[in-house]
């Protein structure tokens, strides 16, 4: 006769062992640890403008406040089709690009060599503005970054450089891109790679910290690099490799000890 009362407290210990390893609730929660958050609006203070750096892309165009545009054309370069993207998908946009040499100048047309490295994009506006108004007389400039991106890597569902127009990205929105963060990953020891004015900086974030948006990480410069470490139990799992094979043994103990309570 099968002691089933032995058995069943096997099957309990078993199970006590395979849940400890996982990763708990706690561990899954974001922005739950730190003050409450405050009743009022806050000014935002931690945000930084990018600057432009050396092999950063820029998208320039000149308008002019005359019906045809004729008095612009000269300063604009011929749209080209190429492929912009990052991570999953990627799509076919008309871009004019400038690449920003290594001494952070542009080859603009007529204007020649442009000084555009160490400003953000609307000083670099009023910059070339100041330059076109002995051709034009009240010229209008629009600048954005065609390879404003972000490189991320670890626990996230979908690691890989994604790259966006728009210079204004918090690490909410990476991540997002990016799948978010997987099961094991630890979101509140992020490490933030960032390279300026020839300089390399690192730093960490926390997620689960409600504080997070007044870190000076919170908002990602163009060429950041994040990395999500795992968490230890994921660690402990590629240590112990029969953990893996845990969920499908707890699975057919289980089946066993249904047949032998039907039998009995």
């Amino acid at each position: 006769m099968i002691d089933l009362q032995g058995f069943f407290k096997s099957i309990a210990l078993f199970s006590f062992l395979l849940f400890s390893s996982c990763a708990s609730f706690q561990d899954l929660l974001l922005l739950d640890e730190g003050e409450a958050y405050p009743e009022t609006p806050e000014t935002i203070t931690n945000r930084k403008l990018p600057v432009i750096q050396p092999s950063d892309v820029l998208y320039i165009t000149v308008e002019a406040d005359d019906l045809e545009g004729i008095a612009a054309k000269p300063f604009n370069k011929e749209p080209t089709t190429a492929i912009a993207g990052g991570g999953g998908g990627a799509n076919l946009i008309e871009l004019s690009g400038y690449l920003v040499d290594t001494s952070g100048h542009i080859e603009f047309p007529v204007l020649g060599k442009l000084k555009m490295g160490g400003l953000t994009t609307a000083e670099a506006q009023q910059y070339i503005k100041d330059q076109l108004l002995p051709y034009i007389k009240r010229p209008i400039v629009n600048i954005r970054f065609l390879n404003f991106k972000v490189n991320i890597v670890g626990e996230v569902n979908g690691p890989g450089v994604y790259t966006t127009t728009n210079e204004r990205l918090t690490i909410f929105e990476a991540l997002s891109q990016a799948g978010g963060i997987s099961s094991f990953g630890n979101a509140s020891n992020i490490l933030i790679i960032r390279e300026q004015n020839g300089e390399r900086e690192y730093g960490r974030i926390n997620l689960k910290s409600r504080d997070v948006f007044n870190s000076p990480y919170f908002y990602l410069q163009q060429n950041d690099v994040l990395y999500v470490e795992p968490l230890e139990t994921k660690i402990s799992q590629v240590r112990d490799p029969a953990q893996r094979v845990f969920p499908w043994v707890s699975l057919g103990i289980s089946t066993i000890t249904f047949l032998i309570a039907v039998l009995n």
